[in-house]
């Protein structure tokens, strides 16, 4: 008989830490479906969607601005030793050791009178114009200098910050001027399963000012919005979801009442051994 009450007098505690042990579980959020999809279609009714849809993409230009670092390369139709020694790519030379050069370091900067000092050709102001702007200006004024130049002109200053809900946020240099949201999530390792995709803040500089903006990542309209398209020193900030909060408390919990169970277990295994005896 006192066999059998200890027996079923210690499965009481063991009954209690499961069913303890099921409401913490209980506690985790979880993250719904429809949270984790990109660019969702949805008919009248609300439902997700599959229907084929056409978007006209237009990559907005972008207008240099006083700080712009830009790369500059000029080359003669016949060789110009004087002239291509100022203006040929560190990184086609021989003997150079450039290897771990910054691509910053090899340009030149647009001061705030909006203009770069390039050798031989001086100042030449460039604030306003595309990068393509900025090279047929560049390649008309050599004109003068050498016969039928050739000119290229990049940006090394574009980079985007990432940070938050990203799998590998960080500062990316960028050296597609046509660089898209999706591109930039690619390069982050795409997001976490906690990240809040439906409220991403952009952070822009424009004209001296930060302008905060925020995105939709699961509303397939986004293909349509002006802010598809990145710029240089955007920055993307991915918040979490209250889901990683709970989780993050519960993992605390489930640990401080693993030890709490675990005492309860050890107090009420002595005191029934205590009382049989």
């Amino acid at each position: 008989m006192r066999c059998n009450q200890w027996a079923g007098t210690i499965g009481l505690p063991k009954i209690l830490g499961l069913v303890f042990g099921l409401f913490l579980a209980s506690l985790v959020g979880c993250v719904p479906y429809k949270q984790t999809l990109y660019l969702q279609q949805k008919d009248a009714a609300g439902n997700l969607s599959y229907a084929s849809s056409t978007y006209a993409l237009r990559a907005p230009n972008y207008y240099l601005q006083p700080g712009d670092v830009l790369g500059v390369y000029i080359s003669a139709a016949s060789p110009d030793a004087k002239f291509n020694a100022f203006f040929s790519d560190p990184l086609t030379l021989a003997g150079t050791s450039v290897a771990n050069m910054d691509p910053i370091q090899r340009g030149y900067v647009i001061n705030d009178s909006g203009q770069v000092a390039l050798p031989l050709l001086g100042r030449v102001a460039l604030v306003g114009l595309t990068v393509d702007e900025a090279r047929d200006k560049i390649r008309a004024i050599a004109d003068d200098y050498i016969e039928n130049p050739e000119a290229r002109v990049s940006l090394l200053n574009f980079y985007v910050t990432l940070l938050g809900e990203f799998a590998r946020p960080g500062r990316y240099t960028i050296y597609n001027q046509h660089f898209n949201l999706l591109e930039a999530l690619a390069l982050g390792g795409d997001l976490t399963n906690t990240a809040n995709r439906s409220h991403l803040r952009l952070a822009r500089t424009e004209k001296g000012a930060i302008t905060n903006y925020f995105i939709d990542l699961t509303d397939e309209k986004l293909f349509a919005s002006p802010l598809f398209y990145l710029r240089p020193g955007d920055v993307l900030y991915v918040e979490p979801l209250k889901a990683k909060s709970r989780q993050l408390n519960s993992s605390t919990t489930l640990g401080l009442a693993s030890v709490l169970v675990s005492v309860v277990f050890f107090v009420t295994n002595t005191i029934i051994l205590i009382q049989n005896r």
